[in-house]
């Protein structure tokens, strides 16, 4: 290859970037128009649906007192012809400082500890420095070698990789 072929390459894909560049604002563009006519539909269906929420919720209302006078400990719903009525317990939130949290929080670790220490588990993983390791490491025919101390790894295998290549336009 000449130095003008190779210069008409990158001319090449210069062009094809251009191509795909108009293609992804032509995208770009029918998305905004289309995302503008979506928020516009949503809208209207929350305009639309506004009164039926509210109903639904007032009647929901209603329902629940009803119910709350007809269960009891054992019997937890009301069967009704249209329907059932029911309610279930819930299991209940915590909160540290404001906020909800979860078990791997420091500041319920703390908690724990000091009220309760027997509850706080430890729990190790195993896990590998792989960048650190595979740069100690010398690819051979037969395998992988650990480089200081030349122990062969069993049943690892290498493979050297091609020098990545880029052309940027300038």
């Amino acid at each position: 290859m000449t130095r003008i072929e190779a210069d008409k390459l990158i001319e090449a894909i210069a062009e094809q970037q251009a191509q795909i560049v108009a293609e992804e604002k032509e995208r770009d563009a029918l998305i905004d128009y289309y995302s503008d006519k979506i928020t516009r539909a949503q809208d209207i269906c929350d305009k639309n649906t506004q009164e039926a929420k509210e109903l639904v919720a007032y009647y929901t209302e209603q329902l629940r007192a009803y119910a709350a006078e007809h269960v009891t400990e054992k019997k937890r719903n009301v069967p009704l012809p249209s329907g059932t009525l029911s309610f279930r317990k819930q299991s209940p939130k915590f909160y540290l400082d404001g906020k909800e949290f979860k078990n791997n929080d420091e500041r319920l670790i703390a908690v724990v500890k000091q009220v309760a220490p027997e509850y706080v588990k430890i729990k190790s993983e195993e896990y590998t420095d792989w960048a650190k390791f595979k740069g100690k490491l010398l690819i051979v025919d037969d395998g992988v070698v650990f480089e200081e101390t030349g122990e062969f790894i069993p049943d690892m295998r290498g493979k050297i990789e091609p020098d990545k290549f880029t052309v940027t336009l300038s």
